[in-house]
């Protein structure tokens, strides 16, 4: 039987469904963009995927932001993570 770590966080599955959108966005964003700055020559078509990736992300992040926000599951889940990081950060700078 395998143990769940304590520190891990389970949301519920659409917010699992719409992470995994953002981070292949921001994924093929970074790729693109990285491609585009060592293809000085390649000119628009390169700048203009690079663009539409990156509007990709914001548009996943935008999602899963407004999902987060709109879900009590995800919001409680994101406000326990966030208050438990903030108390913890205090007390090392005691």
């Amino acid at each position: 039987m395998v143990e769940k770590s304590a520190t891990e966080i389970r949301f519920c599955d659409e917010y699992e469904d719409l992470f995994d959108q953002c981070l292949h966005a921001l994924t093929q964003w970074t790729r693109l963009r990285a491609f585009g700055d060592r293809q000085d020559s390649a000119g628009m078509p390169a700048k203009s995927e690079a663009q539409r990736a990156e509007r990709g992300y914001v548009a996943a992040f935008s999602a899963l932001r407004r999902h987060s926000r709109g879900c009590i599951l995800c919001e409680e889940r994101l406000r326990v993570h966030a208050n438990s990081g903030l108390s913890s950060a205090a007390s090392r700078a005691s």
